[in-house]
């Protein structure tokens, strides 16, 4: 047995179930159709591929896997497109978009889902602080308060 067969890859991606998987391999720059290259590192990525239907856009999984290749790899006119993909698809919640954002190093993300959950009507759930952590939920707070002592007047707020 070689050392070779013995390598595991760290970066395997399972998606979630139900989803196919897909690979990004590194190719001549603008190659296929809808294709996304960063042409400093000669990297093509699919963000939509020929179905039988017709043009298929790429899954959120698909998308997070490529966001998170494309990070570590420096790929980042591939990242911006992705992040620009994601951001147009808004598809997912709030929480989960200060999650990537998070991960990723994409502060703007960070902005505007605090607004959107600052001025949502109700309030975050136990789960939700978990999952953005206290920095940004005293950010979201900061906003409700704001937007509370603006629409109510300043005494309400604090009563």
């Amino acid at each position: 047995m070689h050392k070779a067969d013995k390598y595991e890859d760290p970066l395997q991606i399972e998606p979630p179930g139900g989803c196919e998987t897909r690979r990004i391999i590194p190719c001549r720059p603008g190659a296929g159709r809808g294709s996304k290259t960063d042409r400093a590192n000669g990297c093509a990525v699919d963000l939509e591929e020929e179905g039988e239907d017709g043009p298929r856009q790429a899954s959120v999984s698909d998308l997070i896997a490529t966001l998170k290749l494309s990070s570590m790899w420096g790929f980042e006119s591939v990242r911006r497109e992705v992040i620009a993909h994601l951001e147009k698809s808004a598809i997912m919640d709030p929480t989960s978009m200060i999650e990537l954002a998070q991960l990723y190093n994409i502060p703007q993300w960070i902005d505007q889902q605090v607004l959107l959950l600052a001025r949502r009507p109700q309030s975050l759930t136990a789960n939700e602080i978990t999952r953005v952590g206290v920095e940004v939920t005293s950010r979201i707070c900061a906003h409700r308060d704001a937007f509370a002592r603006k629409t109510f007047g300043s005494d309400s707020a604090t009563q």
